[in-house]
């Protein structure tokens, strides 16, 4: 499944320029120095924004990281400094290292950070602010200001402490700059309220229940304020988040997309989350990268510093095809969120396609080290590790790291290397003890199967066709069903192909995995399309048709794909062409 982003994406492009009211209880200033002597002309300033420290109850947590990320997406619109991803700065909530240690770990030279208190009920709602700007090389405290304020006014206030960055850095600000770091995003705070829950569930896993979870949320905001344009462009790429993943590929879906999207062109069309969600509408409703490539390059136009935009253009550019461009871009979108686990993935799948195996492995321990609990990252190093022509013994021992092994991407991996070792018999014990019923079977791209088949396989290789035989009908009865409701579902074409060349309806099988690569051609998808042809070339192995199938093999390995002779050497579904002087040389 693509590794796309659907991070947190706080943007307000609108008009204040300095809020008015009550003035801040406190705010300290220190004398600044001249920014411009003391740093080399080519390097920009780099500034973090850490997490402020929730001094409220549990539930508030959303509230004053809502409170950071949204100062930090102000301050990305102005392309002059540097802005450290929200992603790499929520992993440094609650920590205890200095300002000196985290300066050095993400090679800041500032740091914004502060703490805020949700007083509910009290004094008619009120909220308290207490940011803090530190320069890193002498730890000195620059400015620090104190909000004592109406709940309705966080908005003014987080202009205000963007404002106070940008005064104490002595930055020059274009007119658009000015208008985004000002402003408020709505005036109701219940729909601001349920934004942020929105875009708490979107950061928190691609499963499906937070998926539609987060779709929940943004409606919600926008019911309770329709004027709320970045809401309803959050929505938008909700909405088409379910139809690019398959949770829900129904027209209905994207056309609810669509309503949300052109609600939010309407509302404030210049609006870079606006330009975002266009480019996410085209792209995965429509694969249509020509003008998906348009809007993203207005959105990094309008917030330089947003690594969210930098990724988004990345994908785009691979699914094109270019995927060295894609790696440059996703590098320079490390160097502003060094710590975002999700973009450590990105970085390792497109690696591993350009077969740059040892940049990819880098990326997938660096991964680990970060988030050693999430089962994705080790499957992405596992994956490495068959590819670049690891042992079966060092991938064993990687396995054996799981954190979570009775999971879609544990149990794919503990079967697949058993079918690679060819121990059928413990290939059908990892299956049937899992509770997972339908699998993706590479942890980076679509390569659907139910359960039923891949007990088939196991059943086959081990010799057993009576039982086989059983596992692929039920399989093929599963699958008819669902591409009666998607018949252009090219991933389910393929795993119907695969099903009948098991079931030795040959004619059928080959029919079926080409009308796969049919719906879903490599030059229509860089990424997915690469499967398609895959699996109609184990579908032709199986088929006995072995020159073919050997053609699709060598075209893969021609290009950037998930094909390496490693993996040739290991799956037994290649066993009927070992013979063949042609498929021999592929191994070299």
């Amino acid at each position: 499944m693509p590794l796309v982003i659907l991070a947190t994406i706080f943007i307000a492009v609108v008009v204040a320029v300095r809020f008015t009211g009550d003035a801040p209880i406190v705010s300290h200033v220190l004398p600044q120095r001249d920014h411009d002597q003391s740093d080399a002309p080519s390097r920009r300033a780099v500034v973090v924004v850490l997490p402020f420290e929730n001094l409220g109850g549990a539930r508030d947590a959303f509230f004053a990281a809502g409170i950071s990320d949204e100062i930090a997406s102000r301050l990305a619109a102005i392309s002059s400094i540097g802005v450290i991803s929200r992603t790499t700065a929520a992993r440094y909530a609650q920590t205890t290292k200095s300002i000196a240690d985290i300066g050095e770990e993400l090679g800041v030279d500032y740091v914004l950070e502060g703490s805020v208190r949700w007083e509910h009920a009290v004094r008619g709602n009120r909220v308290r602010i207490a940011p803090r700007l530190i320069r890193v090389s002498d730890d000195t405290q620059l400015w620090s200001g104190q909000y004592d304020r109406q709940l309705e006014d966080v908005f003014a206030v987080q202009s205000d402490v963007a404002a106070q960055v940008v005064r104490q850095l002595n930055l020059r600000l274009r007119a658009e700059e000015q208008r985004a770091v000002a402003g408020a995003l709505t005036d109701n705070f219940a729909a601001y309220e349920a934004y942020l829950h929105g875009l708490e569930a979107a950061k928190r896993s691609y499963s499906e229940r937070d998926a539609r979870e987060t779709v929940s949320w943004f409606a919600k905001s926008v019911a309770l304020d329709p004027t709320f344009a970045t809401a309803w462009a959050r929505l938008a790429i909700a909405h088409a988040f379910l139809y690019h993943v398959g949770f829900d590929r129904s027209p209905a879906r994207l056309e609810q997309a669509k309503i949300a999207l052109d609600r939010a062109s309407a509302l404030d069309a210049e609006l870079p989350l606006v330009h975002m969600a266009a480019g996410y509408f085209h792209y995965w409703g429509y694969l249509d990268y020509a003008r998906a490539s348009s809007e993203m390059a207005l959105a990094w136009k309008a917030l330089p510093n947003d690594s969210d935009v930098i990724q988004a253009i990345a994908f785009v550019r691979r699914r094109q095809g270019d995927l060295e461009e894609a790696a440059q871009n996703l590098h320079d979108a490390q160097t502003l969120d060094p710590q975002n686990v999700r973009l450590l993935l990105e970085i390792g799948q497109t690696q591993l396609m350009l077969r740059h195996y040892a940049d990819a492995v880098a990326a997938y321990d660096r991964a680990i080290e970060l988030a050693p609990e999430q089962p994705l990252v080790h499957a992405g190093r596992v994956e490495a590790e068959w590819m670049s022509g690891g042992s079966l013994e060092s991938a064993a021992k990687l396995i054996a790291k799981l954190p979570k092994r009775d999971d879609e991407n544990g149990v794919a991996l503990q079967y697949r290397q058993a079918m690679y070792r060819r121990d059928y018999d413990a290939a059908l014990r990892v299956l049937g003890r899992t509770r997972v019923r339908e699998f993706f079977l590479l942890h980076i791209e679509q390569a659907f199967a139910p359960r039923d088949l891949l007990i088939a396989d196991a059943q086959a290789f081990r010799g057993n066709q009576v039982a086989a035989q059983r596992s692929y009908t039920a399989a093929r009865v599963l699958l008819e069903r669902l591409i009666a409701k998607r018949p252009d579902d090219a991933d389910l074409r393929s795993a119907l192909g695969l099903t009948l060349a098991g079931l030795g309806d040959h004619a059928r099988a080959i029919e079926e995995a080409t009308r796969a690569v049919e719906l879903l051609p490599i030059g229509k998808d860089a990424l997915s399309g690469t499967e398609r042809v895959l699996d109609l070339a184990k579908v032709l192995a199986r088929c006995g048709e072995k020159q073919q199938a050997i053609e699709r093999l060598q075209s893969l390995l021609a290009i950037p794909s998930l094909v390496s002779p490693a993996m040739l050497k290991l799956d037994p579904v290649w066993d009927p062409l070992r013979a063949e002087p042609a498929f021999r040389a592929l191994l070299q």
